[in-house]
């Protein structure tokens, strides 16, 4: 059974510690140390079957309840890094749910730029790098204190869009909207 957060959507994958249970036993009149582990257990006591778990819950959360803006939500989380496409669809399920949420498209507008970063110059990538400015310029306007949406627009400026301009004042806003011990300053 999957670990579900407050609102009874599957919670994100947590750190299972380190699972080891010491034992002693003799060894020729000598403690040995050994350690015992759960099945699926690997040797740091993580279960090697959990994340592929948590995303299957989250999966068929998405499935199950569709106009459901958090498991939508959560599952785009969840394939960000594995499976952009698929991202992009449940990123643009959750927008469509709740249209005043910034997070659907800004993700959206940064998947999209990535895509477009990764072709040559042509009409295709054009239409793509305008379509991922417009998803972040919609999803600052829906909140303009939502920072992921200005350092995205940022990286898609200055990296795609060959607008480093554009990119410094987005840098700018950025750098007032998140804590001072942001991981990414």
């Amino acid at each position: 059974q999957g670990r579900t957060d407050s609102g009874g959507s599957p919670a994100a994958p947590s750190p299972q510690g380190f699972g080891c249970r010491p034992r002693h036993s003799g060894d020729s009149g000598r403690a040995a140390r050994i350690v015992d582990r759960d099945p699926g257990e690997t040797i740091t006591g993580n279960q090697e079957s959990d994340a592929e778990d948590s995303v299957a819950a989250l999966a068929r959360a998405a499935e199950e309840r569709p106009d459901d803006y958090n498991a939508q939500i959560a599952y785009a989380r969840a394939l960000l890094a594995a499976d952009p496409p698929a991202a992009l669809e449940h990123y643009g399920a959750a927008g469509a749910i709740d249209p005043s949420a910034p997070e659907p498209p800004t993700y959206m507008g940064w998947i999209t730029g990535l895509a477009a970063g990764g072709l040559e110059d042509g009409p295709e990538r054009d239409a793509l790098l305008a379509s991922s400015i417009d998803y972040l310029n919609h999803a600052i306007a829906l909140d303009d204190e939502f920072a992921d949406a200005y350092v995205f627009r940022g990286l898609v400026n200055a990296n795609f869009a060959g607008n480093p301009a554009a990119a410094v004042s987005d840098f700018q806003v950025w750098l007032t909207l998140v804590p001072p011990d942001h991981p990414m300053r």
